[in-house]
C-alpha cells in the first residue's frame, strides 16, 4: 500500500519527495481509495477529518472479514474433531501406526488413516 510505503520511508528518514506524497496521500484518502490503513495515518497527517475517513471501515471488507473468519473457525472446530477421533482411535489401540511422531504426518494421511480404521470397523460389522 502507498501509505505504507510512504510511513517506511519515513521512519528511515528518505525524506525525497515526502511533502508531495503526503499531498498524494491526503488526496487518495479524500477520494476514499484504500490506500492505507489508519495507524500509519496518525503519524502521516495532522488532519483528524483525513484521520477519521481513513479509519472508517468499508462495510464489503468488514463483511469478508467476518466471513473468512467464521469458514477458519469452522476449519478449525473440524480440525479438532478429526484430531479427537485419531487420538481415541490410537488410545483404544486399534490402529497401530510405525509413526512415532505424528506432528511429522501430513495432515491428508491422518485423515486417510481414520478412514480407513472406520471402513474396517464398519466392515466387521457387517
Amino acid at each position: 500500500l502507498f501509505g505504507f510505503n510512504l510511513h517506511t520511508k519515513m521512519h528511515i528518514c528518505d525524506w525525497q519527495d515526502f511533502d508531495q506524497s503526503v499531498s498524494a496521500l491526503k488526496r487518495a484518502i479524500n477520494a476514499q481509495q484504500k490506500v492505507v490503513t489508519p495507524f500509519p495515518v496518525l503519524a502521516l497527517l495532522d488532519d483528524p477529518e483525513v484521520q477519521q475517513k481513513a479509519s472508517a471501515p468499508d462495510p464489503q471488507e468488514a463483511l469478508d472479514a467476518g466471513r473468512q473468519r467464521l469458514e477458519l473457525v469452522d476449519e478449525l472446530r473440524s480440525l479438532r474433531t478429526e484430531v479427537a477421533e485419531l487420538k481415541a482411535l490410537l488410545t483404544s489401540g486399534r490402529v497401530r501406526s510405525s509413526i512415532s511422531n505424528f506432528s511429522e504426518m501430513p495432515l491428508e494421511k491422518i485423515r486417510l488413516e481414520i478412514d480407513y480404521v472406520k471402513l474396517r470397523e464398519a466392515m466387521k460389522e457387517n
